[in-house]
């Protein structure tokens, strides 16, 4: 299916410290089923910084507001074509889903993969050496300089980094929204990590 359909949806609830438990998540699709208008604005309430941080780091910042507000608007159309049936529906998974879809073909438009400027700031965090990559990656802001190594992976690392260590899905979830082998992203992953260690500990291997 679509960006609009449940392919995203059949994954596990989401799990780690920033993650929405499965009791909410249950909360928000009743919420949504009995009344779709307030539900929404608990939806994105509950999602919003998960959309914003998919469509900033994978894609480019100057196009994230964009995508974010598309994302939203699709994500109503769908519910609202329910009839207030979402048995199945993993919101998390699904939102991101539909979040990708808009950022490559950003991509596609575009012709090119986004860049990141540089900031300074971003330096004491990112030297931190009691923090692993995936603690820096979360706690980075899109502006600094993590971000901008990001975007010099590979795209298929830089997804399944950013879906799984930012968005916090799990494993079976990024391979779903990848629409990819869960092997695959845990060989995207593992290589995606690797660089990121090996530019943050040697900034000479930075790629310009």
């Amino acid at each position: 299916m679509g960006p609009h359909g449940r392919a995203a949806c059949t994954a596990c609830n989401r799990s780690g410290p920033a993650g929405v438990h499965s009791t909410v998540v249950a909360q928000l699709n009743r919420r949504l089923e009995s009344d779709l208008d307030a539900g929404f604005v608990d939806l994105v309430d509950e999602m919003g910084a998960m959309v914003v941080s998919v469509a900033s780091r994978v894609g480019d910042p100057s196009s994230a507001e964009e995508i974010v507000q598309e994302t939203f608007v699709r994500a109503y159309r769908w519910l609202s074509s329910q009839e207030g049936d979402l048995d199945g529906l993993e919101i998390r998974p699904w939102l991101a889903s539909i979040t990708m879809n808009l950022v490559r073909n950003e991509y596609r438009r575009r012709g090119r993969r986004p860049t990141v400027p540089l900031a300074d700031r971003s330096a004491e965090v990112l030297a931190d050496p009691g923090r692993s990559v995936e603690e820096r990656i979360v706690s980075i802001d899109a502006t600094d300089r993590l971000a901008r190594l990001l975007t010099c992976l590979p795209v298929p690392q830089r997804e399944a980094i950013v879906l799984r260590h930012v968005a916090g899905l799990t494993t079976r979830q990024t391979a779903v929204v990848m629409d990819c082998p869960t092997g695959t992203v845990k060989s995207h992953l593992s290589r995606g990590l690797a660089a990121l260690r090996s530019q943050l500990t040697d900034p000479t291997q930075e790629s310009p």
